[in-house]
């Protein structure tokens, strides 16, 4: 999340984080500004069950780890002994085709044995092309002027992006194509061309990752994957894992107390989460009462303000004056409804 903005109401996750930290940090974009702000989490059980897979096939097992390896090998021809420093484009579609596993779980496994020191893999498919303008404005102008063919593509870089003079700006030759009408075939032979006139620095996004053999080709018998990089990692993700899973699925315990807990501190109920609202609900009023209640309050609300009494008295005869002040209380809370500067209530 790229969201740092103080005034944050709502941080609403449609989907279970890796972990709680994750889901603190991403809640925690709320109310910077120190004023009241709601963390909603929208899940079901698929939730639950696309979290534990996610989590599965980010650590393949380690015999699908050395096929993996194998194929690698066998796809780029090298021999046990060979390949030290040799760097090879990457397709993991190949690999794929020698597999009965899904991408990413090839790409995990390349990744642990990128951490075990056997592989580099360069991250060059997940790095959009860059581009930079080389000439100052005065001098791309008169460039603009001598050469009309160029003119509509410099034109539509200006207006695309911002501060090409200053710095290296991300671009998307899909999105420039659609806006030119031109194919993406011929917007990148033409930064090309523009590249090589020297008016702009044009970085192009590689087709393919690179692969780099840190060390020799192994036999499998001797490919080794150290505690510290497959199993105890493994086992931190599958706790980080049940913790996110049990805070969201809990009925019965305080959000904030699940926070804290897995944190390793404590502290008193918040009386502001879903399960602790349930909890004060459930003491005197159903579901039902609880909404009548509450739309009842609403209703009188919306085109007058009252005193907390005149409330009451208003409700008194389908209502017990406890519920009903609890529900104002309840309302206040929730900023739902507000007590002006004449002591009256009205909806906020």
């Amino acid at each position: 999340m790229g969201i740092d903005k103080p005034e944050v109401r709502f941080v609403i996750n449609l989907a279970l984080t890796d972990s709680i930290e994750a889901y603190f940090q991403e809640a925690g974009r709320g109310g910077r500004d120190e004023k009241k702000a709601y963390a909603v989490l929208l899940i079901n059980e698929n939730d639950r069950i696309n979290l534990i897979n996610r989590v599965e096939k980010s650590f393949p097992e380690k015999e699908q780890i050395k096929k993996v390896y194998f194929a690698i090998c066998n796809q780029l021809r090298i021999a046990i002994g060979a390949g030290e420093n040799a760097t090879y484009p990457f397709n993991i579609n190949d690999i794929k085709a020698q597999q009965n596993h899904n991408a990413l779980e090839i790409y995990n496994s390349v990744k642990f044995l990128e951490q075990a020191g056997y592989f580099e893999l360069s991250e060059a498919f997940f790095t959009p092309s860059r581009l930079k303008i080389e000439m100052n404005s005065s001098e791309l102008y008169e460039f603009q002027v001598r050469n009309k063919k160029y003119d509509p593509y410099i034109k539509l870089l200006l207006r695309s992006y911002g501060g090409l003079f200053d710095d290296f700006s991300k671009i998307k030759e899909f999105d420039l194509a659609t806006r030119s009408k031109k194919t993406i075939s011929v917007i990148r032979k033409t930064l090309r061309e523009l590249h090589k006139l020297e008016v702009i620095i044009y970085e192009e996004q590689n087709d393919l990752p690179l692969l780099t053999f840190l060390q020799p080709r192994v036999d499998l018998k001797h490919l080794r994957l150290r505690n510290e990089i497959y199993d105890t990692r493994k086992e931190d993700a599958l706790i980080k894992m049940k913790a996110v899973i049990n805070y969201a699925f809990s009925n019965d315990t305080c959000r904030s107390q699940l926070l804290l807990a897995y944190f390793g501190d404590s502290n008193a109920d918040c009386g502001v989460c879903d399960v602790c609202l349930s909890k004060k609900r459930d003491k005197n009023l159903n579901s039902k009462q609880f909404k009548e209640i509450q739309n009842d309050i609403i209703t009188l609300l919306k085109n007058t303000s009252l005193e907390p009494r005149e409330l009451t008295t208003k409700l008194a005869s389908k209502h017990e004056e406890k519920n009903i002040r609890s529900m104002v209380q309840w309302l206040l809370n929730e900023n739902i409804i507000q007590l002006n500067e004449l002591n009256k209530i009205n909806i906020a």
